[in-house]
This record gives structure tokens, C-alpha cells and sequence, in this order.
């Protein structure tokens, strides 16, 4: 029995030392494999993430500008934009321009049939930026080669006017209404409409609350009213609107589109500013990775049809019979900005990834179509999409059956 065991001990040998080799080079494949694995899996994750976060960005900026295109004009029940008085000081015109529902700049060297690279963009726009739009937050930090966009309405709360409806010095609204000191009101019968910036309200008795349209300078806050009004007594020196039965008032808002990038922010963002008192203040950022924006404006030159009245009567269109750049609607005579019936928006949006989420992939080197402009980007690994969408502006499409 003991010669038994002494011959199994024998028998049990180790592994010899090109089987432990064999066995560490096996063991080095299946690891650098898996290792390969993960690496590739993780890439493409923070791939579709980038792109996730990508179209989610450029889902929320088209949803906010379509929203403000199709109202873009609106001034309540009024159509007729010639028919707009306005009593305001006119040292700052673009922004109180509320005949002009939209407005575009065109950045230099951006139309359809033009080439860009982003690394080396001409800075300029048409009509010239720094003049035509003085109070834009920012003005330094606009971002060369995008294009801008700007929206005149009335907001969308209205008030009805109440007896008297108005004298020379205010305005009767019902009470509940929220306006505030420095705001640009537009109070119109569907016929005519006023423009003024109120300066003060008080209490005008049982559900009623008198709208003041002084000469005062001064807000409650202790800021200064501008651009103010010019005519503070209605019917002298301006027309009295004489407002009757069915008249409303609501504010008036300005706003821009435009893509800014600050010196402390890495990455280019659609900002969007709106006014209710002709200074249009700190811009809101939107979303990043809005690298740029080109606009084209759906014209119809030639109306349907005229509504029955006294001329003149406002204008209707059916169609966009071509597409045009702003700085080619700015040179046309007539102004063809009341034709616009569409709007384009084309934008590039590039990945956005939280610090150390940027996948190591192949440099970006391809060239991208916005609006006819072909655009090359910064050369870099972001991965990069155009969207693109167009808006009826609702104020200006002929009604179905008319």
C-alpha cells in the first residue's frame, strides 16, 4: 500500500513552462478582447449620447422660434399694419417697429450659393448689427457667419377697454390687468391701433383701471422710461383713436434670435431676447451647440386679395412664391418684409458632452449645407446634424374658403 501512494505522488506533476506561457498568452488575448470590448461599447455610448442630447437641443430651439414665427405680426384683432399710430419718442425705432412683424440680418458672405469655414468667419451683417440693433445683449459676443432673427406682436393676454374707453391723458381697461410702468402697450378696435408706453396706473373705481400716458420719466422703480412718449395728449399733436365698444389692449414684445458665445463659455448657444419696453435686456440662453443659423424668408410678392372696407385694407397672401435672403428683402424696393408669409431656419448643432464624456472618434471633416451655404467646421471630433424647418407665419396666409 505504501508503494501505491509513493507511485500517485509521482504520477502528479506541475504544468511545464510552455504550457504556462501558452496559458498567460491566452489569458492576455481574452482580456485585451474584452478590454476592446468595453472601450468600443463605451465610445459608442457617449457617441449616442452626444447625439441624444444633440437633437434634443435642436428639438427645443426649433420648437421655441416656430412658436414666435407663426406669431410674428400678430397685433390682436388688427391686420392692417399701416393703420398703427405710434405716440413713442423715435430714438430707438428697430426695437418699437411693430408695423414690421419680422425682421432679419444677414451675416456677411452666408448666402445660398456662398462658402464658410467657422475657423475664419468675416464678421458683418446686413443691415449693419452694431447700429441697427443698439440695446442686444452682448453685441461683441455675437457669433460671425449666423444669421438673426427678429419678431414683433402683441403678447398673447389681452384686456378689454371699458367706458369712456379713453380721453386725451389714458386709457380704461378692465380691472385684473397686469401691466407694469415702462411697458409699450398697443390698444386697438380692430380698425386702428395706438402704440404708447405707459407711465403709470391708478385705480379708476369698480373694475376699472386707468392706463396714464405722461410725459413722466421716471418708473416706480427709480428707473428711467424710455424711448417715452412723444405725444403725451392724445388729438393734440396725434390723432385721438377715439377707441369705442370691442377695442383691447395688450403689450407689445420685441424679440431676437441670435447665437452668442460669451468669453467664459466654450461652446457657441442660440440666445433669445424679448423686450415689452423697447430695451431688449439680458438675453435668456437657450441651448449649446447651436454653431450657426442661416434664415431664408418665404415671399409672396403679389396679394390675393384685399378684405372689404375703407382703404387701405390689409394685404393677403396664399403662398411663397420664392425664398429670399434678408439682406436681398432689405435692398428690394418696395420693402418686401410685409410679403414675408414663411421662414427657413437651418441650423448646425454639434455634440455637447459633459468633461470626459467626448468619445475618441474620427475628426469631423465634412462639409454641411444650410440653406444653400455651405459651411466647414472647426475641425475637430464633435459629430455634428442639420436641422432644418419651415413656419408659416399664421397673420399673413389666406384663410381656407376666402
Amino acid at each position: 500500500m505504501g508503494n501505491t501512494l509513493q507511485n500517485r505522488n509521482l504520477q502528479q506533476k506541475g504544468f511545464s513552462l510552455v504550457e504556462l506561457m501558452v496559458a498567460l498568452l491566452l489569458s492576455i488575448i481574452v482580456l485585451a478582447a474584452v478590454i476592446a470590448i468595453f472601450a468600443n461599447t463605451k465610445a459608442t455610448s457617449q457617441t449616442d449620447t452626444g447625439l441624444a442630447r444633440l437633437q434634443e437641443n435642436a428639438r427645443f430651439a426649433l420648437s421655441i422660434m416656430i412658436t414666435e414665427i407663426r406669431k410674428a405680426g400678430y397685433l390682436g384683432c388688427l391686420r392692417n399694419t399701416s393703420a398703427i399710430q405710434s405716440t413713442l419718442n423715435t430714438t430707438t425705432p428697430f426695437a418699437t417697429n411693430y408695423g414690421v412683424g419680422i425682421q432679419g440680418f444677414e451675416a456677411t458672405g452666408t448666402g445660398p450659393t456662398d462658402s464658410i469655414a467657422l475657423a475664419s468667419v468675416t464678421s458683418g451683417w446686413n443691415p449693419t448689427l452694431s447700429t441697427a440693433v443698439p440695446g442686444i445683449p452682448g453685441s461683441a459676443s455675437v457669433v460671425a457667419g449666423s444669421d438673426l432673427m427678429v419678431i414683433r406682436r402683441v403678447s398673447d393676454t389681452g384686456y378689454r377697454l371699458v367706458p369712456p374707453y379713453n380721453d386725451s391723458a389714458q386709457i380704461f381697461v378692465e380691472s385684473g390687468a397686469t401691466f407694469q410702468a415702462g411697458e409699450i402697450l398697443i390698444a386697438t378696435d380692430c380698425a386702428q391701433a395706438t402704440v404708447f408706453q405707459l407711465t403709470s396706473t391708478n385705480s379708476g373705481g369698480a373694475n376699472i383701471t386707468n392706463l396714464v400716458h405722461s410725459a413722466a420719466t421716471k418708473t416706480k422703480g427709480g428707473g428711467a422710461i424710455t424711448p417715452g412718449n412723444s405725444c403725451v395728449v392724445w388729438g393734440t399733436g396725434c390723432t385721438d383713436p377715439g377707441f369705442g365698444p370691442g377695442s383691447e389692449i395688450a403689450k407689445a414684445l420685441t424679440t431676437i434670435f441670435y447665437i452668442r458665445q460669451d468669453g467664459t463659455d466654450a461652446l457657441p448657444a442660440l440666445y433669445m431676447a424679448t423686450s415689452s419696453s423697447g430695451d431688449l435686456g439680458p438675453g435668456t440662453k437657450l441651448v449649446d451647440g447651436v454653431e450657426s443659423m442661416q434664415i431664408l424668408y418665404g415671399i409672396d410678392s403679389t396679394a390675393v386679395s384685399s378684405l372689404p372696407g375703407t382703404p387701405p385694407t390689409p394685404l393677403w397672401f396664399d403662398r411663397a412664391e420664392r425664398y429670399m435672403t434678408a439682406d436681398q428683402i432689405n435692398s428690394a424696393a418696395p420693402n418686401l418684409w410685409p410679403n414675408v408669409v414663411t421662414v427657413r431656419i437651418s441650423l448646425l448643432m454639434r455634440t455637447v458632452n459633459e468633461p470626459n464624456e467626448q468619445a475618441d472618434q474620427s475628426i469631423d471633416s465634412k462639409t454641411y449645407i444650410l440653406g444653400g451655404t455651405q459651411i466647414t467646421p472647426v475641425s475637430d471630433q464633435n459629430r455634428r446634424r442639420v436641422f432644418v424647418s419651415t413656419v408659416q407665419i399664421r397673420n399673413r396666409i389666406l384663410p381656407s374658403g376666402n
